[in-house]
């Protein structure tokens, strides 16, 4: 796994050749790490260096149920989104959208109240909803306070006229080649996950049957699992 506290460029790279040679999973946490990383420095993966199986956490997993149970449920598309917000994974409230679309918008806002010298109560709140109140100490706190975007996840009716459900759109890959967000998530059967890398293009242009060999092919890593299982790269 490749963390990257106080890591140095050169550190990074020789990590990374040297997880090239083994099979590599990462946590939800590691995923956060290494996207934090990106960010700093400005930079996209390159698909090799993604790891081979992505775990997240069982209440990801539920929100993922949820969200396709109510697609099936009334035949609206539902979205959430993913975030870091000062070390902390936040899983936002989902949005309901139309039959054929969700726009997802976010109003995020955190801080710290005083408990003592030594104490602090972080609350996080998304659309003024509280999602997260938990003790901290001090040196927890980041000296400059950080928000990263990780993905969204949606769902996408079944269609009972083709039998199946349907996979990305056009209008999904713009979104994610447009956003801050480096991956997007959407929820059918299975749970897929696309990530943007240094190979991927800078600017979508609409393609007639979007499948996985063409997001490979266009230099997009693609990972999928059943409901609870590990995500493993295609």
């Amino acid at each position: 796994m490749l963390y990257f506290n106080n890591m140095s460029l050169g550190s990074f790279l020789k990590d990374l050749i040297k997880n090239l040679f083994f099979v590599r999973t990462w946590t939800y946490s590691t995923l956060a790490q290494n996207v934090k990383y990106y960010r700093k420095y400005n930079v996209l993966p390159d698909s090799l260096s993604l790891p081979d199986y992505l775990e997240f956490p069982y209440s990801f997993w539920q929100r993922v149920k949820d969200l396709r149970r109510y697609t099936d449920n009334d035949g609206h598309e539902y979205a959430s989104s993913v975030y870091v917000i000062d070390n902390d994974i936040i899983l936002t409230p989902f949005i309901r959208g139309e039959p054929h679309q969700v726009n997802i918008k976010y109003n995020i806002k955190w801080h710290y109240e005083p408990v003592d010298s030594a104490r602090y109560v972080k609350k996080v709140y998304v659309n003024n909803e509280k999602v997260l109140e938990k003790t901290v100490y001090k040196y927890q706190i980041p000296k400059k306070l950080y928000s990263i975007y990780l993905f969204s996840i949606h769902t996408h009716p079944y269609h009972a006229d083709i039998g199946r459900y349907g996979y990305y759109s056009n209008q999904d890959m713009s979104s994610l080649v447009n956003s801050s967000a480096i991956a997007i998530g959407l929820i059918t059967d299975k749970f897929n996950l696309v990530f943007k890398t240094n190979k991927s293009p800078k600017i979508w242009t609409k393609q007639d049957n979007i499948n996985i060999s063409l997001l490979k092919n266009l230099g997009f890593a693609v990972y999928q699992a059943g409901f609870g299982k590990k995500l493993e790269k295609l």
